[in-house]
């Protein structure tokens, strides 16, 4: 893998981004590219340190980065330059002292698939499917509506999924936002896709894969609408679009694949916890605080979590990291057992 080959290619077109159109005030900020074995920052090949887990953004030598863990030989370079620039936005983000975070493992157990939540959920992205393509105020009125319904009902639920929408829908936006300035016509199918996605139920589970789509969707909508949910303020851009809405009740036309599919996913995530469990390839137990585990896509069951990829702990003041795919036997966040899938 030639990352320093990557990087050019890479950099050439992030350097043709108009950011401030993306979002008013972004600008770009050093990115790093990295393997298992080699690590290419600003340029330059360093040491891989213990902070390059993901693609994220870390702080290094003083200032916040772009991190892309490169794992197989890569040439859609536009969709790629885009993808460093959602995780160019996550930099921004933190430069800006964000406040808007969701707590990931509070929500991991305490979050709730409640079937009536869903239903409206999946009311207001086909709402919004039919509002990527024509202008109807009603329909966008109907859709803070059943936001600000849902909300009450569901405030816990609702108020996690606005905190994704707010910082990982943000970054989805800005970068299919950059894709639209490289190649239109990649990001007019990606648009596509991912209005298709949020209107189909099975791509709900888990949660908080979807608020990605959504964030983007709904920032997408607002653009038609001239409102503007560019700022840094305490709230969810999409609870304060609802703060002005009028309260009504709403209809609830239920149907029998959500709760299907609810079901469905809390069978699968007891699967692949005994699964996992009865295999009895135990690799770690004792009591380590845990540092992370790869919440994007992250089950929880009466105890125990799953996590794709690693997860991250300490162990007498040092920092560790696992690589691969585990189920994590916790008690608050304490990892107790940790279970190689």
């Amino acid at each position: 893998m030639n990352l320093s080959h990557l990087y050019n290619q890479l950099n050439q077109r992030i350097q043709t981004i108009d950011f401030n159109a993306l979002y008013p005030g972004f600008s770009p900020c050093p990115f790093a590219l990295y393997t298992d074995s080699e690590c290419f920052y600003d340029g330059n090949y360093i040491d891989k340190t213990c902070q390059f887990i993901g693609n994220t953004t870390i702080e290094f030598e003083g200032q916040h980065i772009a991190i892309w863990y490169v794992v197989h030989s890569m040439d859609d370079y536009d969709q790629l330059a885009a993808s460093i620039i959602h995780e160019m936005f996550h930099a921004y983000q933190n430069s800006q002292h964000e406040t808007r975070y969701p707590n990931e493992m509070k929500a991991l157990v305490e979050y709730q698939y409640h079937e009536k939540n869903l239903t409206l959920k999946l009311k207001e992205a086909n709402i919004m499917k039919e509002l990527s393509h024509k202008y109807d105020h009603q329909m966008f009125d109907d859709l803070l509506s059943i936001r600000l319904f849902r909300h009450h009902h569901f405030p816990y639920e609702v108020d996690y999924e606005a905190r994704i929408e707010q910082i990982e829908g943000t970054a989805h936006y800005v970068e299919l936002k950059a894709l639209e300035q490289l190649n239109m016509d990649i990001a007019k199918n990606k648009w596509l896709e991912l209005f298709e996605k949020i209107s189909n139920p099975k791509y709900y589970f888990p949660i908080r894969v979807i608020s990605y789509g959504i964030g983007a969707a709904l920032l997408k909508c607002c653009e038609h609408f001239s409102l503007s949910s560019f700022s840094f303020s305490k709230i969810p851009f999409s609870i304060e679009l609802i703060k002005n809405v009028t309260f009504k009740s709403i209809e609830v036309d239920y149907d029998s694949t959500i709760s299907e599919l609810i079901a469905a996913y809390h069978q699968e995530t007891k699967q692949i916890i005994e699964k996992t469990i009865k295999k009895n390839e135990c690799i770690l137990k004792g009591a380590f605080p845990l540092i992370s585990l790869n919440i994007y896509n992250a089950r929880y069951d009466q105890g125990y979590a799953t996590s794709t990829y690693f997860v991250a702990y300490m162990d007498q003041g040092e920092s560790k990291v696992l690589n691969g795919d585990f189920v994590i036997k916790l008690e608050q966040m304490t990892i107790k057992e940790v279970y190689r899938q």
